[in-house]
């Protein structure tokens, strides 16, 4: 049977649910109103089913998420995907740098620094945070660079995402007829 990469996640997903769902059984609660050696069967028996289907689910889970990178590799969406990262953090930065507060005029920041030199406060007092100047370090211009840059790399951005919800549709991976009849067997299919 043939998935597409999209299908593939979401089986993936169910199956990650259907195996939280399984109750492991390790021990069990008794008390002087019960059949000892029943409950400790009963509870023996429904772990090692519980067991033995976790363990199918993890085969076919492992099946898939192996065809799903080989797929990836094989189809470039891995290289999109790395591309997609790195925009991301380039974007993040540049989101950072548009928002920085612009540099001062020059004559202002001298004439504020003039005036905190000048006035009389105490040496104790000269330290404190409304006795400094602060600046923005980039001109208007570096910060519409900045704009200009970050719309590129979002431009960038949403074209690799329609790149990889293309290669998400139209790239399948084979599950192979047992993969397939287990999740038959859980619901899955």
């Amino acid at each position: 049977m043939k998935v597409n990469l999209r299908k593939a996640h979401a089986i993936q997903n169910q199956i990650q649910a259907e195996m939280v769902h399984l109750e492991i059984i390790v021990d069990v609660v008794l008390n002087e109103f019960q059949d000892v050696t029943t409950q400790m069967d009963d509870a023996h028996g429904r772990s090692k089913v519980n067991r033995d289907n976790w363990d199918k689910l993890c085969e076919v889970m492992h099946k898939i998420r192996r065809s799903v990178g080989l797929a990836n590799v094989s189809s470039g969406l891995s290289d999109l995907l790395t591309d997609a990262a790195m925009l991301d953090r380039k974007i993040k930065l540049y989101s950072r740098l548009v928002s920085a507060p612009k540099k001062e005029d020059q004559e202002v920041l001298q004439g504020r620094l003039r005036k905190l030199k000048d006035s009389e406060k105490s040496t104790f007092s000269r330290f404190s945070m409304d006795d400094r100047v602060v600046s923005g370090i980039f001109t208007d211009d570096e910060v519409e660079d900045f704009r200009k840059q970050l719309a590129a790399y979002k431009r960038s951005k949403r074209d690799i995402q329609d790149q990889i919800l293309a290669k998400n549709v139209e790239v399948t991976i084979t599950l192979d007829s047992d993969a397939e009849e287990v999740l038959k067997t859980f619901g899955i299919l």
